[in-house]
């Protein structure tokens, strides 16, 4: 397939993977190489498309799952799960299921060790956990704080904001009045400092309620009043270019 094509295909929204097919195909359909292939690669642009969508919605749900704070958080309730059922199983409450075999085997001789055991364990984990949540609330408060005694930052910030003082979210900022403008590497400062936020948000390095408290207005009218300018910027670098910045938009949104 000619690679003009395939980065046409790739431009397709992957979070589209749940509208109707007809939506998910459409993208190949309009292309003049679908119409001019055979069916056996048509099949095969079709499975490519399914593929690439659903490889982002797993990557995402990895991001999600692997959270150290939720997997001790999913650790600590099958473990409270596994206990209590093991004391529901002592005081006889499966008893009608004929498991007689199964408490000789699994329960334990000594219940106030086990007991022990149980909170010493589920003690550690809370505070874990804990730790965990209030090391990240941390760790995103200062990153809020030095951006905001970082000169660098309020200088490149200001002359980001006088290219685009002249439009609002009803009226965004054409491409070409960024692109070219003798601040167009501000736009792009900020740009690439709110797709560092995303990054950290979608991999849970930072507090996600501390940061939208603090930054969901500027993310969203700054990247509202750019879009032009950002779509220009992923038609020329890829669809991957601020692609967690678009993420970060779209989940703050509203």
């Amino acid at each position: 397939m000619p690679k003009e094509y395939v980065n046409k295909l790739k431009k397709i929204n992957h979070s589209d993977i749940l509208q109707p097919a007809s939506i998910t195909i459409l993208g190949y359909v309009e292309c003049n190489y679908y119409s001019r292939t055979s069916m056996s690669k048509k099949y095969k642009i079709i499975l490519k498309l399914i593929w690439w969508q659903i490889h982002s919605k797993y990557r995402h749900f990895k991001i999600w799952l692997l959270n150290p704070s939720r997997l001790l958080s999913w650790f600590l309730i099958i473990l409270t799960i596994s206990f209590f059922s093991l004391v529901a199983l002592g005081k006889g409450y499966f008893d009608h299921l004929n498991v007689a075999e199964l408490k000789n085997q699994i329960l334990p001789t000594e219940w106030a060790t086990t007991t022990g055991i149980y909170f010493a364990v589920s003690g550690w984990i809370t505070n874990a956990i804990v730790t965990m949540r209030n090391s990240v609330k941390q760790h995103s408060i200062n990153t809020l704080l030095q951006s905001r005694i970082s000169k660098v930052y309020l200088d490149e910030g200001t002359r980001a904001l006088t290219v685009i003082a002249a439009y609002t979210v009803d009226n965004p900022a054409p491409a070409n009045a960024i692109e070219g403008h003798k601040d167009q590497d501000a736009v792009d400062y900020v740009l690439n400092y709110i797709e560092f936020l995303a990054v950290g948000v979608k991999h849970g390095d930072l507090h996600e309620d501390v940061m939208k408290d603090s930054m969901r207005g500027i993310v969203n009218r700054f990247t509202t009043i750019t879009m032009p300018y950002i779509k220009e910027v992923r038609n020329t670098h890829g669809p991957r270019t601020f692609q967690n910045l678009l993420w970060l938009r779209k989940r703050w949104k509203g």
